[in-house]
């Protein structure tokens, strides 16, 4: 990636070195499809199948598709990044594990699968390859949006602590059954139309009939508001991730 994590201690503003990722990490985590924010060329090591380049490529607006790697820029354009990825829905984020922050509770406690919370602070690369000889310089998390994603940071050997979260289903993840919840609604009402204009005999079999489906929609409304629904952070979880936060420093 170019001008991002690595170079936080230098004013966002002007820092404008590039700093690689470990290539083990990419190896453990990968193989990624994209990167919409890699280094420019000659890269050392490849972080995905397809990269897109700065300034030659604007990774922001061209589409992603596939398996994503997202080291983004450090500072403010961070959260715009990790909201392009979280509406995306499959990939691996690199961050500061800035766990009290605006940006880190609406990007990755309100809207991620996990987050695997780096031990240590790790060295990046310049890019030429060399390893760094400072590290972060504060911790940094790993942060999975969509299944396959939380899957392989459950499974990968990068030394961390990790935390599922709370599935979500916001508007980029919401269910289609509420599409289905209209055609129904006007079933029952044909159904219980028909009833009350034909004979008793025939009310005998379309009520229970009318019941029936009274009771699927219900259980479509109950299904799409716990699909929708995204349980908030809990206090204790909070609580562990700070602990998490602290011996890393």
């Amino acid at each position: 990636m170019s001008g991002g994590i690595g170079v936080h201690t230098r004013p966002h503003r002007g820092g404008t070195d590039t700093w690689l990722t470990p290539p083990e990490w990419i190896r453990h985590l990968g193989p990624f499809d994209l990167d919409p924010c890699a280094a420019p060329d000659p890269k050392p090591w490849p972080t995905a199948d397809r990269h897109y380049t700065a300034p030659d490529d604007d990774g922001m607006a061209l589409p992603w598709l596939g398996f994503v790697w997202l080291n983004p820029p450090y500072g403010p354009e961070t959260e715009r990044w990790l909201n392009k990825l979280y509406h995306h829905g499959d990939g691996i984020a690199l961050a500061f594990a800035r766990t009290e922050t605006r940006w880190f509770v609406e990007q990755v406690w309100s809207r991620a699968d996990a987050v695997l919370f780096v031990h240590g602070r790790p060295h990046f690369h310049h890019a030429d390859g060399e390893r760094a000889k400072g590290n972060s310089g504060g911790p940094v998390c790993l942060i999975a949006y969509g299944d396959r994603a939380a899957n392989r940071l459950a499974a990968c050997s990068i030394e961390g602590t990790f935390v599922p979260l709370p599935r979500r289903r916001t508007e980029r993840g919401s269910s289609s059954l509420p599409a289905v919840l209209p055609p129904l609604v006007t079933a029952l009402l044909l159904v219980l139309s028909v009833a009350y204009r034909e004979q008793v005999r025939t009310l005998v079999w379309l009520t229970p009939l009318a019941l029936l489906l009274l009771a699927v929609v219900v259980g479509c409304v109950w299904l799409a508001g716990r699909l929708t629904a995204r349980p908030p952070m809990t206090e204790h979880l909070r609580d562990e991730a700070a602990v998490l936060i602290e011996r890393s420093k």
